[in-house]
C-alpha cells in the first residue's frame, strides 16, 4: 500500500524523490533513488538539486563516482516533513490493523447475513 502522504500530495517527481528519502535513514546515491522511484537520472538530479538548495536534502560523501545524499534532519522543514510522514504512517498502520481486525469482519458478516 502506498504512503497516504504521497497519495494526498500527489505523484510528482518531487514527491517521489522526497518520499524515497523520508523512507530511509541512510545516505543514498542518485542511482539508488532512480531505481527506487523509476525516475530518470536527469529528473532525479534536477529534483535533488532543488532539495539540496532548500537544504532539505544534504550531500554526505562520495563513494567511487557516486555522490551520496540523505535527508537533512537539522533543517526545520525536513524535521516537519519527517514528523508528518511518521504521523501519516502511524495512522495508515492503524487503518490497516483496523481493517484486518477479526471482530470487525465478524460484524460485517453478521450485517450481510441480516440483509
Amino acid at each position: 500500500m502506498a504512503n497516504i502522504l504521497f497519495e494526498i500530495l500527489g505523484g510528482s517527481s518531487f514527491m517521489k524523490v522526497l518520499d524515497y528519502f523520508l523512507d530511509t535513514d541512510m545516505d543514498i546515491s542518485v542511482l539508488d533513488v532512480c531505481d527506487g522511484t523509476s525516475l530518470s537520472r536527469k529528473t532525479v538530479e534536477t529534483v535533488l538539486e532543488s532539495l539540496v538548495e532548500k537544504e532539505i536534502i544534504k550531500y554526505t560523501r562520495t563513494i567511487g563516482k557516486s555522490r551520496m545524499y540523505m535527508i537533512n534532519k537539522e533543517n526545520l522543514i525536513a524535521k516537519k516533513l519527517i514528523e508528518l510522514n511518521e504521523t501519516v504512517l502511524e495512522r495508515q498502520e492503524k487503518i490497516i490493523l483496523k481493517n484486518k481486525c477479526p471482530l470487525k469482519k465478524m460484524k460485517q458478516k453478521r450485517i450481510q447475513e441480516v440483509d
